[in-house]
């Protein structure tokens, strides 16, 4: 041990000159390391970057692009035996003291249908009461291409409204001047009285 202190041999690794834990060793400098620590290189920023507060651009439904490109109109015939179960789940609704708003401060009463007992061929009626308490009747009719919408008070109709549908043998269907669209097959009381509600409000709103 006195050799060892005399000339200045470190002893066993790991212990130094008296025989205690030696000192740990330097770390050595990498510079690499030391520029990632101090932050990032030039022209780089850790600022997050600002968020775009802008809407995202909103997706056409099938509804608006129907009313937006004419080119579709032609590429979904209607088929009419959906156009019929459309009539008759109508006519079957029978929907009763509905009361539905079709402008400001405006709305009309369903009062049933009247053509419960008829084929939808020849077309179906809903008794409705206006806001100054005259009764009028809506008449649904089938057309080619959709449904007739017709108003008629004290037996004078006036001019009819024709919805057109869009759609083959599955699926919706699509009526662009509704905003709307309906499966016949699926569609339960629910729908139909959503899809009822558009027609009146298209019938007795402002034009």
């Amino acid at each position: 041990m006195r050799r060892r202190l005399e000339t200045g041999d470190p002893g066993p690794r790991g212990y130094g000159a008296r025989g205690g834990p030696a000192a740990p060793a330097r770390a050595e400098t990498v510079p690499g390391l030391v520029a990632e620590a101090r932050g990032p290189p030039a022209g780089l920023s850790r600022e997050p970057k600002p968020v775009d507060s802008r809407p995202p651009t909103p997706i056409e439904s099938p509804v608006d692009e129907a009313q937006t490109r004419p080119e579709l109109l032609s590429d979904a015939p209607l088929h009419p035996e959906r156009a019929r179960l459309l009539l008759q789940k109508l006519r079957d609704l029978n929907l009763c003291a509905e009361r539905i708003e079709v402008g400001p401060g405006t709305a009309v009463e369903l009062l049933g249908c009247s053509s419960l007992d008829q084929p939808v061929e020849g077309g179906l009626r809903y008794r409705v009461r206006c806001g100054d308490g005259q009764q009028e009747a809506l008449e649904f009719g089938l057309e080619s291409a959709g449904l007739r919408l017709c108003r008629s008070s004290a037996g004078r109709p006036e001019e009819a409204q024709r919805i057109l549908l869009l759609g083959n043998g599955s699926g919706p269907l699509t009526a662009p001047e509704l905003k709307a669209r309906i499966d016949p097959e699926q569609a339960g009381p629910r729908e139909m009285t959503h899809f009822l509600r558009r027609l009146v409000r298209l019938a007795y709103g402002p034009n």
